[in-house]
């Protein structure tokens, strides 16, 4: 009798934990659909896509505790079987070959910048998710449940958007106060979100047997979600939308028993506006409402092009998730040069699909494609072979999945966007595969008898001790994950707080050790690294500007240390991210003058980043402005030194070729001809000098550094008419400039005109009071001798900073 109560109450005390867990994984996905669309914090560098998917990793851990705790309790592991659960265990398994053979590790495991929906830790909670919600779901008033939660979410983030575009600000933070900002993503993404909502809320409303207010929600959204799109207006959503109404209304029209002939007309009307969107005319019409930014994203060419590339040299697992802008500065066409995105970087191609064959190559390629396109024709298949209860739900959800599926095609991905197409894919699966024949539903359980492995044990079997010890060890990870997740969350917390302390606050110190405590929670991610080797590079400068003293000189020098080891931290970190090269370049060239060896490390490191990005003209650039300082700090040696001379005209003839390589891969470069000229002008080749300097003008009339460079060139031709045209242009353009001053003055006095020449020296004199061969030429021209008696300045002679073309 006691051993009987004893199991009795041990059973009892089973259902209740097996009812919590059962609980915990019903409200935990009701949550979830409702909380992740609207999720931001203000604190991170990402406040939108870090914090979802840290919302996210949460979730799908408790989610996976409380059913390994449900499956002990209860005895039974119940694991639905379908081929879709085999196709998504073998995408996983390659999209992790392909995470770990990437070159930036972090990056592909974790995720950072724009691209965290690609991360494998981010697919790996998602595909938890699903699991878990396939396989503990109990009944279609759940599925309503969470579809209900999604909507509303939807309802609240599209309304949030709207007040964002019509210019409402209604939050205070500075990122909140631009109209593109809103809790999806960018403002198209935001629009295939809701449209994805409006499919599944225009299939609910249709249903035949509902509660009125449910049809008065999903109609009211439906209408919302409908203007939204009306007022956005991205062209890719109205595909998505005219080939998804089509399916709801046609298989709507064949089941008329469970769909409402009158309600029908609402997927009609959308329908109607799909076509009437696609014309030719590009009607809009809400379009003046909203403030919608325009997105620009790689053509369809360039990012097929680049997936051939990719593909030659990483067949089968590509470059790893989150690699994409890697690959597209390593292969992108020299085309681009000609518009005005030529320096912009790319971290997606034009689309999800397109984007995948870089970063998962062919074998994870496929494999989603395998399993996108056979469950959409199975899901279609069973919508039109069966007419059991929930078909009008099984239709909603499906057609939603369906709708985000086709997108992937059209446009990049987000987190949002990923969850609510896992969503839909987890609730269609159910809700289509309890509408087969052979299932006998249970009551309270609509899902209970689909086909499933199944496996019993009581507390003394082998079975109960592995999962109790899976259930351990996954509480350990999840542990594990918090922690760290939690120690990279704060990291970036503090990155945010240092980078805002270094630039708005001008607190160099002050931001580089909070900067620094974010290293030291997160080694791994080189946006750190990189701004941290900026603000000691800040500090350099500004140690520079104190008096010379020998503490000041050693904490100069371990500056430089900290600079240069942490710059080559990044690049050791992520050897293909071109920005690690270029911040450690800039690091060395910036202490060239102070630290022996620097010059060639900052060519090397140059060198380095034109072989990341060969088509990008700014990197040779770049690399030539560090030829020519080099020469410049060679100048004063090589006019005694036979070798340092000719070490001198060698970096120019380097520079003189990295900026025609520049040149060529964009022809009208101004920056680049800016510098040709002068480097012609040092070699002696003042023609091309003069050639090339004109380009600079046709490209910037109003650029007074170019009209001065011209003036001088011209000068040095004894061109004194051309000479006195462009000295006269930038002295009008900035009337302090002194040095275009004194050519102009020194042109007149050529040219017999004393007076201007006095008038040009005389406010030479009141810029500079103490210039002493300024005072020499005034007392030169007030004598009536001429303004230089010795022969031509070769340099500058007045110290200012020369105005360049940036």
């Amino acid at each position: 009798m006691i051993e009987q109560r004893k199991v009795f109450m041990d059973n009892e005390r089973s259902l209740k934990i097996t009812s919590v867990c059962e609980a915990i994984i019903k409200w935990g996905a009701y949550a979830l659909a409702f909380l992740l669309p609207l999720f931001f914090m203000p604190f991170n560098a990402s406040v939108i896509e870090l914090n979802k998917q840290l919302l996210l990793v949460v979730f799908a851990l408790i989610l996976l505790i409380a059913w390994l705790g449900k499956v002990i309790t209860a005895g039974r592991l119940e694991f639905k079987k379908s081929w879709l659960n085999l196709g998504l265990v073998v995408f996983s398994v390659f999209y992790l070959v392909s995470a770990s053979l990437s070159k930036n590790l972090y990056q592909s495991l974790v995720g950072a910048g724009g691209v965290m929906a690609e991360s494998f830790f981010s697919l790996l909670a998602l595909i938890i998710i699903f699991f878990v919600l396939i396989n503990n779901l109990k009944g279609r008033q759940v599925v309503r449940g969470i579809v209900f939660a999604l909507v509303l979410s939807g309802c609240i983030a599209g309304l949030f958007g709207a007040l964002q575009l019509l210019g409402k600000f209604i939050l205070s933070w500075d990122f909140a106060k631009i109209a593109s900002f809103n809790t999806v993503g960018s403002v198209n993404s935001l629009e295939i979100f809701l449209a994805g909502l409006l499919v599944l809320s225009v299939a609910l409303f249709s249903e035949s047997n509902t509660a009125r207010w449910q049809q008065i929600f999903y109609g009211a959204a439906a209408v919302f979600f409908l203007l939204m799109c009306l007022s956005i207006n991205f062209s890719n959503v109205w595909w998505g939308l005219m080939v998804t109404m089509i399916i709801v209304i046609a298989l709507g029209i064949i089941n008329r028993e469970r769909v409402s002939q009158y309600r029908l007309i609402l997927p009609m009307v959308v329908l109607a506006f799909a076509v009437l969107m696609l014309l030719p005319i590009q009607l809009n019409i809400f379009g003046k409402l909203f403030n919608v930014p325009i997105e620009v994203a790689p053509s369809l060419n360039a990012s097929v092009d680049i997936d051939k590339q990719v593909l030659k040299e990483h067949l089968f697992f590509g470059t790893g998730p989150g690699s994409y802008a890697y690959d597209y500065g390593l292969y992108r066409s020299t085309a681009l040069n000609q518009t005005d995105f030529w320096n912009v970087r790319f971290n997606q191609g034009l689309s999800k699909i397109v984007t995948q064959p870089v970063v998962l190559g062919l074998l994870g390629w496929l494999t989603w494609l395998a399993v996108v396109i056979s469950f959409a024709v199975f899901g279609f298949i069973r919508l039109i072979k069966r007419r059991e209860d929930g078909w009008v739900l099984a239709l909603g959800v499906f057609s939603a999945w369906l709708f985000l599926a086709i997108l992937q095609f059209f446009y990049t991905t987000n987190l949002t966007l990923e969850l609510a197409f896992w969503l839909m894919l987890a609730l269609a699966f159910l809700t289509i595969k309890s509408l087969s024949s052979s299932v006998v539903q249970t009551e309270g359980n609509d899902f209970a008898d689909m086909d499933a492995i199944t496996a019993n044990f009581d507390r003394t079997s082998p079975l109960a001790s592995i999962s109790s010890f899976v259930f351990v060890i996954v509480l350990v990870i999840t542990i594990s994950v918090l922690y760290l997740g939690g120690s990279y969350y704060y990291a970036d917390i503090l990155y945010q707080r240092g980078s805002v302390a270094v630039t708005d606050k001008n607190d160099l110190e002050g931001g580089s050790t909070t900067i620094s405590r974010a290293v030291m929670l997160n080694p791994y991610n080189d946006a750190y690294l990189r701004s941290l080797s900026q603000a000691a590079l800040l500090r350099i400068n500004q140690e520079f500007s104190k008096p010379q003293t020998s503490q000041r000189d050693a904490g100069i020098q371990n500056l430089i240390a900290t600079a240069i080891n942490i710059a080559k931290r990044s690049t050791d970190l992520a050897p293909l991210n071109v920005d690690n090269w270029a911040q450690r370049a800039t690091i060395y060239r910036a202490v060239t003058a102070y630290t022996s060896g620097a010059d060639q490390w900052a060519i090397d490191s140059y060198k380095e980043a034109t072989k990341l990005e060969p088509q990008n003209p700014f990197y040779f650039f770049e690399l030539g402005r560090t030829y020519v300082l080099v020469a410049d700090l060679l100048n004063e040696q090589a006019q005694a030194n036979k070798e340092a001379k000719a070490k001198m005209d060698d970096y120019l003839a380097r520079a003189q070729e990295s900026f025609n390589q520049a040149v060529a891969l964009k022809a009208d470069y101004a920056p680049a001809l800016f510098q040709l000229a002068v480097v012609y002008d040092r070699i002696g080749q003042v023609d091309e000098a003069v050639s090339k300097m004109k380009q600079v003008q046709a490209a910037y009339p109003q650029d007074v550094g170019v009209a001065f460079q011209l003036g001088l060139l011209y000068y040095k031709q004894n061109n004194l008419d051309l000479a006195k045209e462009q000295l006269e242009r930038a002295v009008i353009l900035d009337t302090t400039y002194s040095n275009a001053r004194y050519f102009l003055g020194l042109t007149y006095d050529r040219q017999s005109n004393k007076s201007g020449a006095l008038e040009q020296f005389e406010k030479i004199a009141s810029f500079n009071p103490d210039n002493q061969d300024v005072k020499t030429i005034l007392d030169n021209l007030r004598a009536g001798r001429p303004a230089l008696t010795t022969q031509q300045p070769t340099q500058l002679p007045i110290r200012e900073k020369i105005p360049q073309v940036q």
